[in-house]
């Protein structure tokens, strides 16, 4: 389903997301478990992966509809000591999570977009 620009932003753009997901990519396996936190204004994500080579990926997010300025804001941190701030925009009429950052002495921009959104699955980008 898509979502005018409006509402792929608004309080509910995260829904969608909510629940327990089997994850699966080429070289590695785990699991996303996806709610609603601190009295439903926050969204919590335990990941928890597996790649084939035995590395163990465990990870959080939280993400919460800033009440200051309406933008949704996204936190990952990890077992591999990452840590990454995000900033919604919406995307082809859904919510996406970018940042701008600098690799290698280069400023890029991380995106991160969620394509192909049923009721059962998505891919994630």
């Amino acid at each position: 389903m898509t979502h005018p620009t409006g509402a792929a932003l608004g309080a509910d753009a995260l829904d969608f997301w909510l629940g327990r997901w089997t994850v699966s990519w080429p070289g590695g396996t785990g699991t996303n478990e996806i709610r609603r936190i601190l009295g439903g204004r926050a969204v919590e994500e335990i990941f928890t992966s597996v790649g084939d080579d035995g590395t163990v990926l465990d990870g959080r997010s939280l993400s919460v509809l800033d009440a200051a300025d309406g933008v949704w804001r996204q936190t990952w941190v990890d077992s591999q000591g990452s840590y990454l701030d995000f900033e919604a925009v919406a995307v082809d009429g859904r919510i996406a999570f970018q940042r701008v950052t600098t690799i290698g002495g280069v400023v890029v921009r991380q995106r991160m977009v969620f394509l192909d959104v049923t009721d059962d699955g998505f891919r994630w980008e």
